[in-house]
């Protein structure tokens, strides 16, 4: 709970690891959309590009928001058709270097899905360079490193397959990290404090006749540049007594 006199102010980053994804394929046109409006949907920019609605509207419906976040966690085609309720089969080969003789089973997606799935990438192709780069380097070097020296270990090439996501989430971490100390010095001087992060959710506690001053200060802060690609958003919840009531609020900024 906030201190007394204080109220609770609750903030989070704006598709924070969406943002970090973009960075990290830097394709022009991704670059250019936050540009012109840092405030993108990204997921929205994907369903305008392959005319899929952005959330599903009932089970298994073909979206945006799906089919944007299997692509950035290099998902397999055939999963990614499976969870957006297009047509796939199974289907199995067997591997040059089988010891056992067994083969391996896999979904394999539909030509709807893969319409959908090559459009996706024709628009975005930064997208699959970055998966098949990362996979490469994970296989041939055993590591990754974030852009702050951090050490992502693929023994012997192990998983290797999900070196992208795993580097997309390794990075928003690090980042999240940038976030703590960047608060904490925006509230030096004050008698605000941080409660609680929970992912990419900030929870202060603040002044209550101070606080909008204090949450501008914190947001202008953590959105200060930082060498990336495209802009990272905070978006201030209002006020309240707990996090219900700042969560429930109207947005502040």
């Amino acid at each position: 709970m906030p201190d007394e006199g204080h109220v609770w102010v609750d903030a989070d980053m704006a598709s924070f690891e969406v943002r970090i994804f973009a960075h990290l394929v830097g394709t022009k046109d991704i670059c250019q959309a936050y540009y012109n409006n840092p405030e993108t949907d990204f997921h929205q920019f994907v369903g305008d590009l392959t005319g899929l609605v952005r959330n599903a509207t009932y089970n298994g419906q073909p979206n945006a928001k799906q089919l944007n976040l299997s692509m950035i966690f290099n998902q397999g085609n055939g999963t990614t058709a499976d969870q957006m309720g297009m047509p796939w089969d199974w289907e199995s080969f067997m591997p040059k270097d089988s010891r056992d003789g067994k083969e391996i089973v896999y979904k394999k997606a539909g030509p709807e899905a893969m319409a959908v799935i090559e459009k996706y990438h024709r628009h975005l192709p930064g997208v699959k360079k970055l998966a098949n780069g990362c996979k490469s380097t994970a296989e041939k070097r055993g590591w990754l490193f974030t852009r702050y020296g951090r050490h992502l270990r693929f023994p012997r090439g192990f998983k290797s397959y999900k070196a992208s996501g795993i580097l997309i989430q390794a990075t928003s971490a690090d980042e999240n990290k940038t976030n703590w100390l960047r608060i904490n010095e925006a509230l030096q001087g004050t008698d605000a404090k941080m409660l609680l992060n929970t992912h990419d959710s900030y929870s202060m506690s603040m002044p209550e006749e101070d606080s909008l001053r204090i949450a501008k200060k914190v947001k202008e802060a953590v959105e200060k540049d930082r060498g990336l690609r495209v802009p990272l958003i905070l978006e201030v919840q209002g006020a309240g007594r707990n996090w219900w009531e700042s969560k429930s609020s109207k947005r502040w900024m």
